[in-house]
């Protein structure tokens, strides 16, 4: 078993959700065999709110901030490819919340 796995992109942009989709099921099958993923974004621009959500958003939905933070390093990643991974996260934080106190 590996130590970790590295993922990266091509140059330019990424904004496809079914690409995120594709890349997001590898990186949780990493996750699961390695523990730990490396998301390498040299050369990445720009990174799309779908493509972000799809790709961040919807692991961070399913098992949480703390739990993508303890498995999954950002390396090579400018402040806009930064901060739409974050606002991906924190609009899916805020859902799971609304739904937690609807439910409760």
């Amino acid at each position: 078993m590996a130590d970790k796995a590295v993922f990266t992109f091509g140059s330019g942009s990424l904004a496809s959700r079914s690409s995120a989709a594709v890349v997001r099921r590898d990186v949780l099958r990493a996750i699961y065999e390695t523990r730990d993923v490396v998301l390498d974004f040299s050369d990445v621009h720009w990174v799309a709110g779908s493509y972000a959500d799809e790709l961040v958003g919807v692991i961070v939905y399913q098992h949480g901030l703390d739990w993508l933070i303890d498995h999954v390093k950002f390396h090579n990643a400018t402040d806009g490819v930064l901060q739409s991974l974050a606002e991906a996260a924190d609009i899916r934080i805020q859902q799971r919340r609304r739904e937690n106190h609807e439910a409760a």
